[in-house]
């Protein structure tokens, strides 16, 4: 008897067991059918991705759908409406020159060389030079025919004159700015330079990333582009000096090429992140004499010397095939004419390009389209530097494709 109670009791617990098993395997197996429709709906979902989606994704129970979205610009091409961009050049390329340019451009609705502009409200951070850098302004909108005491001029274009008293990284200083900022509403705020709001090394990846959070936080807040300027370094003059921090984190690089000082300046993109790169801009400084807007009489130094600024204007290929040849004591034939407009327009070494340099005699059948690159640098470096500096020219490329130059000529100094 005691034994067939100890029987039952075994059995009966026995299929108590085997129940709860059962249910928890149940439990499991339900629990991996749905992590398989899961993982199914998520490898759909990246297969149309590669596939470029479909109707099928597109009606799935994944609800996935394409999200497309056409850029808005401030400047159609090379300013967008939202964002962060480093616009920089070696010394005496003209930097705040093009700033100028671009701000005013933006705040007055002007083309800017020739492309369609969106008119909004700038700000323009001045830390250097702030005692000329209305003469500058002034200058520009007298040579493009417009008022600086114009109510409307003025209600687009804030001048925050800082001298170097607020840094970026602080974030004290940071939201007073924003704070400052916030009832202007800008499209674009310029920061002119890069160094004079950062409190630590611009060598130094972290001290570079604090600019570059607060340039994009400044961009989210206010829904607006910032562009800061920056220099070049002294040997490598492709690039932003510093870390490269600066280039990873901003959205667009615009690099500056030539110099007022050899009669042409370039603007071309070397970095965007959304949109096309724009063809090579090239600018022809323009002396202006300043004149008082409230007089109109031209203003004068205690010399009695009237008082100039540079204006950046819109240049023609052929403009600077004339600034190359007044620059140097070679007599150019047609051929070698040709192609420094080419180069000057911002041409690559296209077969046109290629078509034009044998025409001009100087082409080696016998040698390889990159040793006819290098033949093409040895040419302009014996016109001289004012040549090297009026076509814009920075590097070779290894391949011959781009006619540009890394090393400097002889004598040449890009510092």
């Amino acid at each position: 008897m005691i034994n067939d109670i100890q029987t039952v009791d075994i059995f009966g617990a026995t299929k108590i067991g085997l129940e709860e098993e059962n249910n928890i395997l149940r439990t499991r197996i339900n629990e991996v059918i749905a992590e398989r429709d899961d993982l199914e709906g998520q490898l759909r979902m990246l297969q149309g991705n590669f596939r470029g989606g479909g109707e099928r994704l597109l009606g799935g129970k994944m609800g996935f759908e394409w999200k497309v979205k056409a850029p808005e610009w401030l400047i159609k091409g090379v300013v967008p409406s939202v964002g962060t961009y480093n616009l920089f050049g070696a010394s005496g390329a003209g930097k705040s020159f093009a700033a100028i340019n671009i701000a005013l451009s933006v705040a007055t609705g002007r083309n800017f060389a020739g492309l369609p502009v969106k008119k909004g409200r700038v700000a323009y951070v001045v830390t250097e030079g702030r005692e000329f850098f209305c003469n500058r302004c002034a200058g520009w909108a007298q040579h493009y025919g417009f008022n600086v005491n114009d109510p409307a001029f003025n209600e687009r274009f804030m001048i925050n004159g800082l001298d170097g008293q607020v840094k970026l990284d602080d974030p004290v200083k940071l939201n007073m700015l924003l704070e400052m900022w916030r009832p202007y509403r800008p499209n674009l705020i310029i920061i002119d330079t890069f160094t004079q709001v950062l409190t630590g090394s611009e060598n130094n990846q972290e001290d570079v990333m604090k600019i570059i959070e607060a340039m994009q936080q400044i961009a989210k807040e206010l829904d607006c582009v910032v562009i800061v300027l920056d220099h070049t370094g002294k040997i490598d003059v492709v690039t932003a000096k510093g870390s490269g921090a600066k280039k990873d984190g901003v959205d667009g690089m615009l690099r500056l090429t030539g110099s007022i000082q050899a009669g042409a300046v370039f603007l071309e993109a070397s970095k965007v992140r959304d949109g096309g790169h724009f063809e090579k801009l090239v600018f022809k400084p323009v002396v202006v004499k300043v004149k008082d807007p409230k007089t109109g009489n031209v203003l004068l130094d205690n010399f009695d010397d009237p008082v100039t600024t540079i204006v950046l204007d819109v240049a023609t290929a052929e403009t600077i095939a004339d600034t190359v040849a007044a620059s140097t004591s070679k007599k150019l034939n047609k051929p070698q004419r040709d192609f420094i407009k080419l180069l000057g327009s911002g041409k690559h070494m296209d077969d046109e390009a290629w078509d034009v340099w044998k025409r001009g005699n100087i082409w080696d059948e016998d040698k390889s389209k990159s040793a006819n690159s290098k033949a093409a640098t040895r040419f302009i470096d014996k016109l001289g530097c004012g040549a090297e500096r009026s076509l814009g020219l920075i590097y070779v490329a290894d391949d011959g494709g781009d006619y540009t130059h890394r090393a400097r000529p002889s004598g040449c100094r890009y510092e």
